[in-house]
């Protein structure tokens, strides 16, 4: 499947939810959707969650609205080749394109569909990865990957959590993703905070590392940690036991699987490793795809896990984290990006599965 036939068919899905739903057309405006549904980069400010593009799906064409500044450049460089009808307005008019799309739509009494008049429908259309879009997610997870583990494997002792910050984001800019999340923490800030946004910290003796990168819309997701010197006895145990909490919750990642069960298991298996409580410190994850997360597992999560989804687990443990980015299939879960021998690592036997989880790479 090529990006085209992807197109096709999330087109060909959302008329037929259209119809299903009796609407005269679906109307995408945010980042992520659009993005989805176009494989654009559909942002000009990069934390934007709104889409600087807007996409009108109808029973007989699909409408991309931009204003003057953004149409050509996007119909140029981001969305070519793709089928639809492109229409521009002026930016000091944004009240234009609301009565744009009215037109476009028609002027039948049937309602026009919001992304969240379809939220559990556009949830499934979208997180549901088709095998254009998972090799788009394999490459991504590689690249990121690669990129937390070359900074984790250059950064000096002693570099501030700014700039280990910096090094990150060059290094996703160079391979052609957006880094959406960069976190960094260095020694007690590790211990501390379980979203360490960076400071101007020192790292001496312990830096922790968690990136997301986003390409055509997909995120990926990793975490990796360096020590300098002895490794500490609780860090590793600590470690150890994060890497085996993940991997209880890959190995039972499974088509049928609900997040409200699999929250349960990452429950029993801190405990199992005597770190009863711990979850309640940090979320544990979700489903991934185009967000870094877009259905966290927690009691109440009504979702259920399909083939084709990604999933990305981050356990922590006091200072210590495993993460990677994994797809869900039919036989056994694939974590992605990962290339043995590139990275220290334990493995874990889960469930009949012999899953490796990142260790702590001593410097």
């Amino acid at each position: 499947m090529n990006r085209s036939e992807s197109q096709d068919r999330k087109i060909a899905a959302l008329r037929m939810l259209l119809a299903s739903r009796q609407g005269r057309g679906i109307l995408l405006q945010s980042q992520a959707a659009a993005s989805w549904l176009t494989g654009a980069r559909t942002f000009i400010n990069l934390a934007a969650e709104t889409s600087c593009l807007q996409v009108l799906v109808t029973e007989d064409a699909v409408h991309c609205l931009a204003n003057n500044i953004e149409a050509l450049r996007l119909q140029q460089e981001e969305a070519t080749g793709y089928d639809a009808r492109w229409v521009d307005y002026p930016w000091y008019d944004p009240g234009q394109s609301r009565r744009l799309v009215e037109r476009l739509a028609g002027s039948s009494s049937r309602p026009l569909l919001t992304e969240s008049d379809i939220d559990g429908e556009l949830f499934e259309l979208m997180n549901v990865l088709d095998a254009y879009e998972q090799e788009v997610m394999r490459r991504l997870a590689a690249d990121t990957v690669e990129a937390v583990q070359e900074v984790a494997r250059e950064f000096a002792p002693g570099e501030s959590e700014f700039a280990v910050a910096g090094r990150l984001a060059r290094a996703f800019w160079e391979r052609g993703a957006e880094p959406i999340v960069l976190l960094v923490a260095g020694d007690g800030r590790a211990m501390l905070r379980r979203h360490p946004v960076p400071t101007d910290q020192g790292i001496e003796h312990y830096g922790l590392l968690v990136a997301c990168g986003r390409r055509q819309g997909l995120v990926a997701s990793a975490t990796r940690s360096v020590a300098f010197g002895r490794l500490p006895d609780d860090l590793r145990e600590r470690q150890a036991a994060s890497g085996y909490v993940d991997a209880v919750a890959i190995a039972h990642s499974r088509p049928g699987v609900a997040l409200t069960d699999l929250f349960a298991r990452i429950q029993q298996a801190y405990e199992e490793r005597g770190f009863p409580g711990e979850w309640e410190r940090h979320h544990q994850g979700g489903v991934g795809g185009y967000g870094s997360r877009t259905r966290l597992a927690i009691p109440s999560s009504d979702a259920v896990l399909r083939a084709g989804m990604t999933v990305a687990w981050n356990p922590t443990v006091m200072g210590a984290k495993s993460e990677d980015t994994c797809l869900v299939r039919e036989d056994w879960p694939e974590i992605l990006g990962v290339k043995a021998g590139t990275w220290p690592t334990t493995e874990h036997r889960v469930a009949g599965l012999t899953l490796p989880r990142p260790d702590i790479l001593a410097r």
